[in-house]
């Protein structure tokens, strides 16, 4: 939860998503968090390397035979490594497999490549795009918008 709570924290992995960094306490973020993680409508994943938590993987938004993804590598001396895209290949397999669905969706703003390169690299293809205001910077951005079918 405290590793959650620093990558949370942030400033570059919240611009990323769009976001302001968390401001709210520790003891208050850990009530959302065990909120988020207790839904069943939402699966939560701790990504880790050597035993060490290193990221976060999301899978929600359950319709249309698919779910969406979504992932975030904590500290920015393990961006880069592939954990990103290892965990991304594993909970597509996760999803096929095991929960028999058959599209994973994601998104990422224009200017976050690295995610951009995960979702190439895993398979996905880009889609389409929308335009959306940051609650970060008030400001305009692009999102693409990828999916992988089973089928691909």
């Amino acid at each position: 939860m405290e590793a959650a709570y620093g990558w949370d924290r942030d400033p570059e992995l919240a611009a990323w998503n769009g976001r302001a960094p968390v401001s709210v306490s520790l003891s208050a973020a850990r009530r959302d968090y065990l909120a988020r993680w207790e839904d069943p409508s939402v699966k939560t994943f701790i990504i880790e390397a050597d035993d060490e938590p290193v990221g976060m993987a999301t899978l929600y938004d359950f319709r249309k035979d698919g779910c969406e993804l979504g992932i975030k590598i904590g500290s920015k001396d393990l961006r880069g490594r592939g954990y990103a895209s290892e965990a991304v290949n594993l909970l597509v397999d996760y999803v096929f497999d095991d929960l028999g669905l058959n599209v994973v969706r994601g998104s990422t703003l224009a200017h976050n490549h690295r995610m951009q390169r995960v979702f190439e690299k895993c398979g996905f293809k880009e889609i389409g795009d929308g335009s959306i205001i940051s609650r970060y910077d008030n400001r305009r951005y692009t999102e693409l918008f990828y999916e992988r079918r089973r089928e691909d």
